[in-house]
């Protein structure tokens, strides 16, 4: 009877458990954001200065190019959307002077537009930006190069430390 017993009992366990469900599904939903993030990495405040002539009668000269910024950047962009980066500069340049800044863009970040000579509008710098990463390391990004130009020698005048604005934004 014992025996019997036990084979009943085993019996109902095998069958309760040929009736155990053995799979779940769950529905995740799933979002990657869009991201459009943008800083300098390099001085917040930069020096440049218009070179002096190398002959009398000569007028001053362009300064040296400044190249020790870099503009970090991350983007997620649908499939086939893209991003812009332009720049621009408040009012206050010296007369007879431009300031221009040239982008050297890492490759699979975008496509640098020829040098910018900055006004109060914004102009385009890098273009095409699609999803990328540009790295936060100190040299990592867009290499800027500015560089502060003489353009109506007669309308020169002296100033020092004149500061100016230049801003960056990010857009698609």
């Amino acid at each position: 009877m014992k025996k019997e017993l036990i084979i009943v009992l085993l019996l109902a366990l095998v069958g309760a458990m040929g009736f155990a469900q053995t799979t779940s599904t769950q529905t995740v939903a799933l979002t990657v954001p869009s991201v459009a993030m943008l800083g300098n990495n390099g001085p917040s405040t930069m020096s440049l200065a218009l070179r002096q002539p190398a002959l009398p009668g000569e007028a001053p000269q362009d300064s040296l190019p400044y190249t020790s910024a870099y503009l970090r950047y991350s983007s997620v962009v649908a499939e086939s959307a893209t991003r812009s980066i332009s720049v621009q500069m408040a009012s206050g340049i010296p007369a007879g002077t431009a300031l221009s800044v040239a982008a050297i863009v890492p490759s699979g970040m975008g496509t640098a537009s020829a040098p910018v000579t900055l006004a109060t509008t914004s102009a385009p710098l890098i273009t095409a930006i699609s999803t990328c990463f540009t790295g936060t390391g100190p040299t990592d990004g867009a290499n800027l190069s500015y560089v502060f130009k003489v353009v109506t020698p007669g309308s020169l005048r002296f100033a020092e430390n004149t500061p100016l604005t230049v801003t960056y934004t990010i857009s698609e």
